[in-house]
């Protein structure tokens, strides 16, 4: 029960953010522009198309051959995370493996592809301060957030050794 669960989020995710891509690169969204969707404070969340040759929003690479080697790490994290959701009986976790495993497939897509990840949400705190991510970012970091909060949580349990 818990492998399709994980499996399932993983498709969604990778579905779902792909769509998205193809959406933002048809003309929907300004490129390298700004159209707000909300604002909260000091806080926007805006949309946008942006061709990102880097990691995690839109931080940069030390060089630009480097994108191989990007494609090989992620494909080797999420090849580690899927062996770990086959072998797991656990829902929760297998549901936050799934959403690394299908964030990390939409990204490698992306990378080779075309080059680069394709980013399409802005978030910003002024005028200069700004994170460009996609939906694969958001799943990669909710799901490894989750891993991260139950290995602390089991470690924590009576019992368990330190």
């Amino acid at each position: 029960m818990s492998l399709p669960a994980g499996l399932a989020v993983a498709a969604a995710t990778l579905a779902l953010d792909q769509a998205l891509k193809a959406w933002a690169s048809s003309g929907a969204m300004p490129e390298n522009g700004y159209a707000p969707i909300a604002e909260l404070g000091g806080l926007g969340l805006g949309a946008t198309l942006v061709y990102n040759p880097g990691i995690v929003f839109g931080m940069v690479l030390p060089e630009a051959d480097s994108r191989l080697l990007v494609i090989v790490l992620a494909a080797a994290i999420a090849s580690v995370v899927l062996v770990r959701m086959v072998r797991s009986r656990r829902i929760l976790l297998n549901v936050a493996r799934g959403a690394v495993v299908g964030g990390a497939a939409s990204n490698i897509i992306d990378r080779a592809r075309v080059g680069a990840v394709v980013d399409y949400l802005v978030v910003h705190t002024g005028p200069q301060v700004r994170f460009v991510f996609n939906l694969a970012d958001v799943a990669i970091i909710a799901g490894a957030l989750l891993l991260f909060a139950a290995a602390a949580a089991y470690a924590l349990l009576p019992g368990k050794p330190a």
